[in-house]
């Protein structure tokens, strides 16, 4: 017998070993990307782009004169660059990260100060600038472009979501700045995404702004995004933004901690913003339900769909105050994390749990979970209407 447990022992010690070499390693291979790029890349100037971790492919532009992009350290010109592949994260070395220093809307007589972009992880992107100029308002290289990243989970705690980072110089004002044809005004640090829609979820171009503060304008419709806070466009499958940007909510500590060693690469410190406490607008609301199967004194029956209008508003504790017509409505909703809302209750005789997340400011989706004389779990969405 003690035989046999010190074989399972040993078995289960051999299943372990790669995982935990994992947790290792991959840490480890964050901090030494980081580490080349930030040595290979100091004689980086304006427009210029910088190789730093193994793998990028880059396109150049037709009739691209002695282009070379291959190594760590290599430098090109911003402007014959078509297009850019980096590589997901891949043991033992692999995890694409480079720099462009971007000359953006800034005029000639500052050539010291750049605009600084650091893409790492699964990124895709096609330089725009030439396509998107105009007589009226021309780009510089890089100030416009397409881009995609990657959709996995990160390989550890230290991995952040594949994404750009962009640093703009303190004390020049906006600068602009056209990403998957949504123009972006920024004064800050953000973080970008970008995913188009797959049949498993929706697509969005995602601005999370860790400093300062960003517009999003697409379609006639503007947004600003405070610190602290997220704001998005939804992309179709394409890539292509649908409908206007909203302000989604505020971000979790743990959703910004993986991208603090990257800003050791920017050419400014800075304090990244605690959360914004973003809430819904506060007016009239419909909430729509799904079918729901349901137990109720022992019976099976199904739930139908519903739709019921609301009015909405927010309490002095950040919570949410529902009230569906001439009724009172439900208990305060407290909030629970970012954009995140709960409230217990009890509704003929059966214990309620209502959640709410929400999407952005005009939409929260959220599960109402009954248990007692009926036993069901509802999803339900809930959209505003206005004033």
């Amino acid at each position: 017998m003690k035989q046999g447990r010190a074989w399972l022992l040993c078995v289960g010690l051999l299943l372990a070993l790669p995982a935990l070499a994992q947790e290792t390693a991959c840490p480890a291979l964050v901090r030494q990307a980081l580490d080349y790029t930030d040595a290979a890349c100091t004689d980086m100037t304006r427009n210029q782009a910088c190789y730093g971790n193994l793998e990028i492919t880059a396109v150049p532009v037709a009739g691209a004169p002695g282009f070379q992009f291959a190594a760590p350290g290599d430098l090109v010109d911003l402007a014959l660059i078509d297009t850019l592949q980096l590589s997901d994260f891949a043991l033992p070395q692999e995890w694409g990260v480079m720099l462009m220093s971007v000359q953006a809307n800034l005029p000639e007589t500052v050539p010291g100060q750049n605009v600084t972009m650091l893409l790492f992880g699964e990124v895709a992107l096609q330089n725009q600038a030439a396509a998107a100029s105009t007589p009226a308002t021309p780009f510089n290289p890089m100030q416009a472009f397409y881009f995609t990243a990657g959709i996995g989970d990160p390989q550890c705690n230290e991995l952040p979501y594949d994404g750009i980072l962009i640093q703009t110089p303190a004390g020049v004002g906006e600068i602009q700045f056209r990403v998957n044809e949504v123009d972006i005004s920024l004064g800050s640090t953000v973080y970008l995404q970008a995913h188009p829609t797959r049949p498993e979820s929706g697509g969005k171009l995602r601005v999370t702004v860790l400093e300062g503060q960003a517009t999003l304008t697409f379609d006639g419709a503007s947004v600003v995004v405070p610190a602290g806070a997220m704001g998005a466009v939804t992309l179709d499958a394409e890539g292509q933004p649908e409908g206007g940007p909203a302000l989604e909510r505020g971000y979790e500590d743990y959703e910004v901690a993986p991208l603090l060693p990257l800003l050791n690469l920017l050419p400014e410190a800075i304090a990244v913003a605690p959360t914004y406490n973003v809430l819904p607008l506060e007016g009239a609301w419909v909430s729509t339900t799904e079918p729901a199967a349901a137990v109720c004194n022992g019976v099976n029956v199904t739930l139908p769909a519903s739709t019921t209008p609301l009015m909405l508003s927010t309490t002095p504790s950040g919570g949410l105050r529902v009230a569906a017509g001439a009724d009172a409505g439900l208990p305060d909703l407290e909030p629970v994390g970012a954009g995140a809302f709960s409230a217990a209750y009890t509704l003929e005789g059966a214990a309620v749990t209502l959640t709410l997340q929400m999407i952005d400011q005009q939409t929260l989706t959220g599960t109402m979970i009954m248990s007692g004389s009926c036993n069901a779990t509802t999803s339900l969405t809930l959209t505003y209407q206005g004033e």
